[in-house]
């Protein structure tokens, strides 16, 4: 169905619809990914009192995390997860059940992250699924640092949040609160705050069981390696959320990876219901 044009909390947002699937995306508030659901039931989590204040960094959505996912290198004037997120992304096309969108460096980024890019953002329904295909063009002519993440907020229910679980076969984990390597640790959504990132999740997949007895499918290109899981506790949503690279600490003396000047990387994510 061709797209429409909405609105939420005063905010300019884009809806895409087929059948009985539809998914919102708001350009302003850093190209996020709002609303995914078919029918009545909702895969994403929003805590609306965060998007419609533009001091907070928004909970819940997809939210971007470009130039850098986690917090900064020590020493970067960068802000943790980057700026992706925050900024506006221009529309640069729309079609039946797809549009794109599109960030480029400005005066403002290259006094936090002195590099040419360009991210071209294409986000289409495909059936009862949503596909998002980001690819991170360095248009300058030297390396640029590559640290491309995703921060998704999937629906929780509460009542069962404690017997919450994806599909993984991890063994090694780095917890980033005590900020330690070790086995994976068995999944537990429904007491403290967890913060792991899954180093060695082999599938590009994984099945997220929300504990109301229904389901996530996720799937994402091989582009993205660690699978950071993240919630709090009293909270409605565990973020399952795939990233390029770990943590700068969880890399333990690698170098980060980089983009060459002149190349591009694409990275996919899909979500289905």
């Amino acid at each position: 169905m061709p797209l429409r044009h909405s609105s939420l909390h005063g905010l300019p947002t884009l809806v895409l619809s087929t059948g009985d699937a539809l998914a919102e995306v708001c350009p302003a508030r850093g190209a996020l990914v709002t609303r995914f659901a078919v029918g009545t039931d909702e895969a994403l989590f929003l805590d609306e009192a965060t998007f419609k204040d533009p001091t907070k960094n928004v909970r819940g959505g997809v939210p971007i995390l470009f130039p850098v996912a986690g917090p900064a290198p020590a020493g970067s004037p960068l802000k943790q997860h980057g700026f992706a997120r925050t900024l506006p992304w221009l529309e640069v096309s729309a079609g039946d059940n797809q549009v794109a969108l599109r960030l480029e460096a400005t005066d403002g980024t290259r006094a936090v992250f002195p590099h040419e890019f360009r991210l071209d953002y294409l986000i289409s329904l495909k059936g009862p699924e949503l596909v998002m295909d980001w690819t991170v063009h360095n248009l300058g002519p030297g390396a640029m640092p590559l640290h491309f993440g995703l921060h998704p907020y999937f629906r929780a229910p509460l009542a069962g949040k404690a017997k919450a679980r994806i599909d993984t076969d991890a063994t090694r984990a780095w917890n980033n609160r005590t900020k330690a390597m070790g086995p994976m640790p068995a999944q537990d959504f429904g007491g403290d705050e967890i913060d792991l990132h899954l180093l060695d999740h082999s599938s590009p997949q994984t099945v997220f069981h929300r504990g109301d007895g229904s389901t996530v499918r996720l799937s994402w290109s091989a582009s993205f390696k660690p699978l950071v899981l993240w919630t709090l506790p009293g909270q409605a949503f565990v973020c399952i959320e795939p990233w390029n690279e770990p943590v700068e600490a969880a890399m333990q003396g690698r170098p980060r990876g980089t983009l060459a000047g002149g190349a591009s990387a694409q990275f996919i994510f899909r979500v289905g219901l």
